[in-house]
């Protein structure tokens, strides 16, 4: 029987609390959470100080943003990749190098970004209706401010510094909602939305430099060349780009193929099913620099998948039961009785969502090891969900079954690959792994 330091028998809580897994995951679910949370309280505000017009105005500038940021969330994921093998195998000064390197490179990138946006702000703004460009030249700022900001954040979960970086995962949703709300109630309307959010942005990445200062005043060592990062980058884009639109898409191609009363319901049922994806996210955060740590050392992996798929089949599957027992419940507490007509589409909605969550154990584990055939399984899977919406979308429960279907056959083709991966792949010399 395990004991304490006094000689005490160890509870079951202890070994809980003891749980540095566990904490993690806690520290970044309630992170998550709390960023969810703040963004939809901004979005309340926003429809309510702004009225529809102006609140429009502020989503599609939003939108745009989004459609061109995806790329550089990719930075976040090499960083954090490249951070978990050097400091796994005792190279800081080699990250201290590549975070310097990325942050000069793409700040160049980003202050070029921020230029073309500025020269194209006037028919940006006359395109979607807008007053005055202003609203667009700041999203120009956030767009060049973007490119850089990854690599701080990357660097931190690659350290696995998880008390950090689920402060940093949070910080920028709640700055963003302080201060957009502060600036829209003192009157400055659309663009003081957006400065709020610029400024929260901005604010965030200055503390990053936080808990990454001992590495940065630390020696420094050359990294070696940067191709790599190019054939890497290739294969995280893809993945990010397959994912965002397996997990997001459904609800715009409901609005297209549904009336627009059903498509609503559709949207309410979909929010309240992707909590799961929150909670899934959560943890493949925590599980994805283990993975690229454990391979750069030349260890098992097995037992690190294992625990990754338990820790998201876990609380997923509770937050299922709770739809399945409940639906009806729940829909009509958060969004009013009439979403209880789509109360028995929640269940299976919610095993999507948990399939597409289990999803991300297997899709991280290959970006860890730096795979490719696994792409394949994504493009596929991602085209037979937007085939069967259009083959069958006449309700709300056919789009739900698409999802369903999809979801469940790249689980079953990423896990078989997975396992074969794990019981083939030839492991690396430890330290040998560089980005030339």
């Amino acid at each position: 029987m395990e004991t304490t330091v006094d000689g005490a028998p160890r509870t079951l809580s202890h070994r809980l609390l003891a749980n540095q897994h566990l904490k993690h995951n806690i520290y970044l679910l309630a992170a998550n959470l709390l960023g969810a949370l703040c963004g939809y309280l901004l979005q309340v505000l926003l429809v309510h100080r702004l009225g529809l017009a102006a609140y429009g105005s502020v989503a599609s500038l939003l939108a745009v943003a989004t459609a061109i940021l995806i790329p550089t969330q990719v930075i976040g994921a090499i960083v954090a990749r490249y951070g978990a093998i050097y400091s796994s195998t005792g190279r800081p000064a080699e990250l201290n190098d590549l975070v310097r390197r990325l942050t000069r490179l793409l700040l160049v990138v980003g202050t070029g970004v921020t230029a073309l946006v500025a020269l194209l702000s006037v028919p940006v703004a006359a395109f979607l209706h807008l007053d005055s460009p202003a609203g667009v030249v700041i999203i120009g700022l956030m767009l060049g401010l973007s490119f850089v900001a990854p690599i701080n954040i990357g660097a931190v979960q690659g350290l696995q510094y998880f008390s950090w970086y689920a402060f940093l995962v949070a910080l920028p949703q709640v700055l963003r909602f302080v201060l957009a709300s502060a600036l829209v109630v003192l009157g400055f309307g659309v663009n003081g939305a957006m400065l709020g959010i610029l400024l929260g942005l901005l604010l965030s990445y200055l503390m990053s430099f936080q808990p990454l200062s001992p590495l940065l005043s630390g020696p420094r060592q050359f990294s070696g060349p940067l191709r790599a990062l190019g054939f890497y980058s290739a294969t995280a884009t893809v993945t990010l780009a397959v994912t965002v639109v397996l997990s997001n898409f459904d609800t715009p191609l409901a609005k297209h193929y549904l009336s627009a009363h059903d498509a609503g319901l559709y949207a309410g049922m979909a929010l309240i099913g992707k909590i799961l994806l929150i909670v899934s996210n959560s943890i493949v955060m925590v599980m994805f620099p283990r993975f690229a740590a454990l391979y750069s050392r030349g260890e098992s992996m097995q037992r690190a998948v294992l625990q990754g798929v338990l820790s998201v089949l876990g609380p997923c599957l509770l937050l299922e039961a709770a739809y399945s027992i409940a639906p009806a419940a729940l829909l009509r507490t958060l969004f009013g009785p009439p979403f209880v007509a789509v109360a028995d589409q929640l269940p299976a909605y919610g095993l999507a969502m948990v399939l597409l969550g289990l999803s991300q154990v297997f899709i991280y584990y290959f970006l860890s090891i730096d795979g490719r055939l696994f792409m394949l399984v994504l493009l596929l899977c991602g085209g037979l969900q937007g085939l069967l919406f259009a083959i069958r979308h006449g309700s709300v429960a056919q789009l739900v079954q698409a999802s369903v279907i999809a979801n469940a056959l790249m689980v079953m083709a990423l896990g078989t690959l997975c396992v074969v991966s794990l019981r083939t792949a030839r492991r690396p010399v430890p330290r040998e792994e560089t980005i030339a």
